[in-house]
């Protein structure tokens, strides 16, 4: 699969895959990984889309590694119960509605962008133990429960090693 450049829609749905490394993949659409419970890790070198539902119900998912990444879709990563902490890169601009809904072992997430063009007010639906969002963005930018994560505080400001 490392040469692969294409993924169609609902390619690997329900599957037994552990890891997946596509270090060329630039296209993955709808449902392409939809329910596979055993992925545990997956890493994308240049991809910088994921569609919608794309790894929705991943239970197993632990490591996503998407450093060029500039839009996340509608639930891509919903109920990914596994995901504990999410880094975003400085090309991440877009983040729609519902995208890591139900990740109810995320605790962390740091962004690394300054200039987020659009982030779903719900993006962080029902993550019950995200406790810390780290933003670059100043302090104020942000209001009321921090895109539906409820119990999350958000850190201002700066660069973080967490």
């Amino acid at each position: 699969m490392p040469s692969m450049k294409k993924l169609n829609s609902s390619a690997f749905s329900g599957s037994k895959l552990k890891s997946v490394n596509m270090p060329k993949l630039t296209t993955v659409g709808i449902y392409a990984f939809q329910y596979n419970r055993q992925l545990e890790e997956v890493h994308f070198a240049i991809l910088t889309a994921i569609d919608q539902l794309v790894f929705n119900g991943c239970s197993s998912l632990k490591t996503i590694d998407i450093p060029k990444i500039v839009s996340i879709g509608n639930s891509a990563f919903a109920n990914c119960t596994s995901l504990e902490e999410m880094e975003f890169p400085a090309s991440i601009r877009s983040i729609d509605t519902n995208a890591f809904g139900n990740d109810t072992s995320l605790h962390t997430v740091i962004f690394r962008s300054s200039t987020m063009n659009y982030l779903a007010y719900n993006a962080f639906n029902k993550c019950t133990n995200l406790t810390d969002i780290y933003v670059p963005w100043a302090e104020g930018d942000v209001g009321g429960a921090p895109w539906g994560a409820t119990n999350a505080t958000i850190h201002y400001g700066g660069e973080w090693e967490v």
